[in-house]
């Protein structure tokens, strides 16, 4: 249940808390000049600060929930309180709210996805605190009504529509759906169009009052950690916690086939590894292996280089490209393509060639290395952002895990991975029952039963 022990406006921009609170506190690494430290405040909730010598800081709350905890009358909520955020609150308006993020100055931001819900504010490092209790404010008073309900139904329809829109991003959506059979990592984090009209306040007035409880803090940059975990235990030290245990997950694989007059945008997927899984490091060595690139892409990092781009190499695709999703108890591996016309069946068979012989046949210590060096810099690079860095460490929290590890301790666990490791997950990864979804020209593609005996 939530407790409202929240500051009032008038007082957002009192100077740092100095009292000192109980609470457990786990182990510190540091890594490139970031310290990471997590601690657990007195009722659970989970509290990670990345420490750095820098002028600006993100804070986020990441609430354990998201598509994947819809069902019944409630699906389809999430896609509608990412367009419902930072619009008023019981006690304060949409205008008001805006402003005062503004006199920080802090800009502020949603994401949605299938497992948590991010509430960020990017801020200067001394107004950390003031931001931290503005967006909680806004987060966790927020009242939705019929109104403001029925007002942003329009926006819920538009981004449904770009998604339906968008066959990239629409494969993704329908590889989970036919990989769960549309329950759990099966839900799509847009609201299905059939549901934007049924949806009312009080489906998410009670979806939040369900689901929005024992949030992971998160901040990063210029922000020290005691001080921030004071501040943390003011505002969610009364919370009653009840933590959130989703289904299950259930992978079995399906097929789906769209005809569209468009290239035909491709998807063959498997069951991956969880976040937590012993499988993590080497399938992320797997998927640098594969690789992908885009012949739009010219310049260097555009992976005309990687084992999948020159598998379809001579005008078979125009854009391939391994994907490796990871969840809290399963995840996705598989290949993302785009053919060219009249192309689509021999580019499939060209990727499904690839992954076979991944299977068969150990990869050579100079095509390890090199994936092992890919890895690194992906890793460091997409982590040096503020708000890239707040989403990698709070991933990390959503399960039973009490600290995280550093980009560079990612980086660390890849090294011991060998090339056999790699060919008997590639083995074990592939025989799983494979989920296939295509838009576009499908009339010549590979059934799901085909796709499957070529990859034994």
């Amino acid at each position: 249940m939530f407790v409202s022990q929240f500051k009032s406006i008038s007082a957002l921009r009192s100077p740092k808390p100095q009292f000192q609170c109980l609470r457990k506190r786990y182990a510190t690494s540091s890594s490139a000049g970031t310290t990471f430290e997590t601690s657990k405040l007195s009722n659970g909730v989970k509290v990670v600060t990345a420490s750095s010598e820098t002028a600006a800081a993100t804070v986020g709350l990441y609430f354990n929930t998201g598509s994947r905890f819809e069902s019944g009358d409630k699906l389809g909520v999430t896609g509608v309180l990412r367009r419902l955020a930072f619009q008023g609150t019981q006690t304060i308006s949409a205008v008001r709210l805006a402003r005062e993020f503004e006199l920080l100055p802090a800009n502020y931001n949603v994401g949605v996805g299938r497992e948590q819900i991010a509430y960020n504010s990017e801020v200067t490092f001394d107004n950390v605190y003031p931001a931290l209790n503005l967006l909680t404010e806004a987060v966790v008073t927020q009242n939705p009504t019929e109104y403001t309900v029925r007002l942003q139904r329009k926006e819920v329809e538009r981004d449904t529509h770009a998604v339906e829109s968008d066959p990239k991003t629409y494969v993704f959506e329908l590889a989970h759906r036919e990989a769960y059979r549309g329950k759990g990592l099966g839900n799509s984090v847009y609201t299905p169009s059939y549901r934007i009209n049924k949806i009312n306040n009080n489906h998410v007035s009670d979806f939040i009052k369900s689901q929005y409880n024992a949030p992971v803090l998160v901040a990063t940059g210029g922000v020290d950690h005691q001080s921030f975990v004071s501040a943390a235990e003011e505002l969610f030290g009364k919370w009653t916690i009840n933590t959130n245990r989703p289904e299950a997950a259930k992978y079995q694989g399906g097929e789906y086939k769209l005809p569209a007059d468009i290239d035909t945008h491709f998807a063959v997927a498997f069951e991956g590894a969880s976040i937590e899984s012993k499988d993590y490091a080497a399938l992320s060595v797997l998927r640098s292996i594969l690789g992908g690139g885009s012949s739009k892409n010219y310049g260097l990092g555009g992976g005309h280089t990687s084992r999948l781009y020159k598998a379809v190499s001579g005008n078979l695709a125009s854009e391939v490209e391994a994907f490796n999703l990871n969840y809290t108890d399963s995840g996705l591996f598989g290949v993302f393509g785009v053919s060219q016309k009249g192309k689509e069946t021999q580019a499939v068979e060209a990727v499904l060639k690839e992954l076979q012989q991944l299977s068969s046949t150990a990869v050579s210590a100079e095509e390890l290395s090199k994936a092992k060096l890919n890895y690194r810099t992906q890793v460091l690079f997409n982590n040096e952002s503020r708000s890239n860095l707040s989403d990698f460490l709070a991933a990390q929290l959503q399960g039973k895990v009490d600290s995280v590890k550093s980009p560079q301790q990612f980086v660390e666990a890849v090294e011991s991975v060998s090339a056999k490791d790699v060919q008997n997950l590639a083995q074990k990864v592939f025989k799983s029952n494979p989920t296939f979804v295509a838009v576009g020209e499908v009339s010549g593609l590979p059934t799901l039963q085909s796709i499957s005996a070529s990859l034994q």
